[in-house]
């Protein structure tokens, strides 16, 4: 099956195809990045549909995407997307795009308690459908795109709608639509953050249990690869592999002959990076020792009066039994920093549950009589 679709790479062609879609109620919405190949990201190919209307915009062709803004920032139109987290963070941080009246898929198969809710999964289980997944860590900046990948990229969008037709069956059945339009609402302001300024190491498995000089260590050669990285514009990770510099940290080879033989690199990887790292652990030889960087402590686990441990073991009781009954992840019916702050709160009627800022709306109207019920069916 090959679908008509548009190749959008100017901005006059762009603000056409969003004048035929223009009134349409819906709008499936997918994105293409190429992290897996270049050190900053980006955005390299939208998909959109509408009206029987199919579009892929090239963004690295059109310099100006603000016409994308009213349509996306509609609230009179539905955006339909798969796991959209990623997409809004993205949309945001590469054009300014804010995404109004969400639907997201993903987010409305956990709801009606589908147990695998990837899209290869939901379009087999639900329409019968069998997609591949062979495009996507591939690059998507490379131009021209072949028409394998152009297909590809624009049949997921063509599917959405029918998977979010089923799936809105369901929730209206179950009584659960609101659940998801308020955690669509809720993941519609999430942002991208960049930490910029956080120690590398934070971002390393395993960091947390190195010496103080071997933290210092691997934050100097993780700086190091970071500069490499930007300017041959890879991804860190094709540069050196965080565990391969977890062992150069920990061992601090002197010289290139035992930098080799720790086996951490490759021979092309210390001929191309080993001066650099052994530059950069000799200046953490030559750093005052009270400079080394500390881990940041873990945060201890809070103590919780007695009073306090035991409505939360009633919260979790009423909680784990609810998630089986319903078939949805305990952590969705309630998660435990909600339970820690109900049971520290310790209300006795469910309007008092609007005191918890974190508790969504939907799930103290939903739960809070049953969770009012059970803290006062076990209070002394």
């Amino acid at each position: 099956m090959t679908i008509n679709y548009q190749l959008i790479e100017t901005r006059s062609k762009l603000e056409a195809f969003l004048d035929e879609i223009a009134g349409a109620k819906s709008v499936s919405v997918d994105m293409e990045a190429d992290s897996m190949h270049h050190f900053k990201e980006r955005i390299c190919l939208i998909q959109m549909a509408a009206n029987g209307s199919h579009a892929l915009i090239d963004p690295l062709a059109v310099e100006d995407m603000s016409a994308l803004k009213p349509l996306f920032a509609d609230p009179g139109v539905e955006k339909i997307f798969h796991g959209a987290d990623y997409d809004i963070r993205s949309f945001y941080r590469d054009f300014k795009i804010e995404v109004n009246h969400l639907f997201d898929t993903q987010i409305a198969a956990v709801c009606v308690g589908d147990r695998e809710t990837g899209l290869e999964a939901l379009l087999k289980s639900r329409l019968g459908i069998s997609i591949t997944k062979k495009y996507q860590k591939k690059d998507w900046s490379m131009r021209p795109l072949p028409e394998g990948m152009l297909q590809y990229a624009i049949m997921d969008v063509d599917r959405l709608f029918d998977l979010a037709s089923a799936l809105k069956q369901d929730l209206e059945h179950l009584g659960r639509r609101g659940w998801v339009e308020e955690e669509c609402e809720n993941l519609t302001q999430v942002r991208y953050n960049e930490n910029g300024s956080n120690p590398l190491y934070l971002k390393v498995k395993g960091a947390g249990r190195l010496k103080s000089k071997s933290l210092a260590a691997l934050e100097a050669i993780l700086v190091f690869r970071k500069s490499i990285a930007e300017k041959k514009n890879r991804p860190l990770f094709k540069i050196i592999n965080d565990r391969s510099l977890m062992g150069i940290a920990q061992s601090m080879p002197g010289d290139i002959h035992e930098l080799e033989s720790s086996g951490m690199l490759s021979g092309k990887q210390s001929a191309m990076y080993g001066g650099g790292l052994l530059k950069s652990l000799s200046r953490v030889r030559q750093m005052d020792p009270e400079k080394y960087p500390v881990y940041p402590k873990q945060k201890t686990a809070r103590r919780y009066s007695s009073r306090v441990a035991r409505r939360l073991d009633i919260l979790k009781s009423w909680r784990d039994k609810k998630a089986r009954e319903l078939d949805l992840p305990e952590g969705w019916v309630c998660n435990k920093k909600n339970l820690i702050a109900i049971a520290e709160l310790n209300p006795e009627k469910p309007e008092e549950l609007k005191n918890i800022v974190e508790l969504t709306q939907w799930r103290g109207q939903e739960f809070g009589q049953e969770m009012i019920l059970a803290l006062n069916q076990n209070r002394p």
